[in-house]
């Protein structure tokens, strides 16, 4: 099995790829997992769309090689943090400026009046959201499966999401694609971060998941919004996904990879 993890962040203990590789050992399959971020290698991690990384990818996903996709496309450019009060006060230099919102569920592509800044983030979070719409475009066609990981649809209906886009909505009509928001908390996170979870062809995908809940876990009342007192955002933290969350992915590709395994191989179609 080819195992690809779109934007997998660093390299780390009880990380998706390390449950994978743990599953695979103990069943004696073969498998090949590429993590892909530019955290573990500007050359081989870079996923921008003109990056020679990126070309070499989308012919394995061409040629049917890849067996499942993981991809937790960057959010930063629609992240409900963006809609929170314009600026925030500092004891010793007053109001700083938070994030403004780049995006609407109107204008999912960019609003108007926006920096040179802000245009590039623009493109690339847009770039980024795309390439990952191609690749669950060949694995419906090619066949394997997909999980995409992003934050969840935004209570206020105006603002962004890639859930309510229509390219997204197309894909979510396919009957074997379904959209499932679940709590990272039970999971380790130490704020409620509801965040979709779009699974192609995992009919087990929840069961799978939850396994790896801790059913003791209460839910936390901090939350990932503003500034620390140093100046950093308070969701930087947040972006690695907890280790039982991660453990909960990699459950939901090796419960449906071990039925597939296990299923008696199809005959060859007779030549007539």
């Amino acid at each position: 099995f080819l195992i690809v993890h779109l934007f997998s962040g660093r390299r780390r203990w009880d990380d998706v790829h390390c449950h994978l590789d743990a599953w695979a050992r103990g069943r004696n399959y073969e498998i090949t997992v590429l993590s892909m971020d530019t955290a573990i290698s500007i050359t081989y991690g870079n996923l921008a769309v003109e990056a020679a990384s990126w070309q070499r990818l989308v012919e394995c996903y061409e040629r049917g090689w890849v067996s499942a996709t993981l991809a937790g496309t960057p959010c930063e450019t629609f992240s409900e943090a963006r809609f929170q009060d314009f600026s925030e006060p500092d004891a010793d230099e007053g109001p700083r400026r938070l994030p403004r919102p780049l995006r609407s569920y109107e204008r999912l592509l960019g609003l108007p009046a926006l920096s040179r800044r802000e245009v590039e983030q623009l493109h690339a979070g847009t770039n980024f959201f795309l390439q990952g719409l191609v690749l669950l475009g060949y694995q419906v066609v090619k066949g394997g499966l997909y999980v995409s990981e992003h934050p969840a649809p935004p209570r206020d209906e105006s603002r962004p999401s890639i859930w309510t886009s229509p390219w997204m909505q197309l894909m979510r009509a396919h009957p074997e694609i379904n959209l499932h928001i679940i709590p990272q908390w039970p999971f380790g996170a130490t704020v409620p971060k509801p965040t979709g979870l779009l699974a192609l062809r995992l009919p087990k995908f929840r069961s799978s998941l939850f396994k790896h809940a801790d059913r003791e876990a209460c839910r936390p009342k901090e939350v990932a919004i503003g500034r620390n007192a140093d100046g950093s955002f308070r969701t930087s933290k947040h972006k690695e996904y907890p280790p039982r969350f991660c453990a909960g992915l990699a459950q939901s590709f090796t419960d449906q990879l071990k039925a597939l395994a296990s299923m008696p191989p199809r005959p060859s179609p007779r030549r007539l």
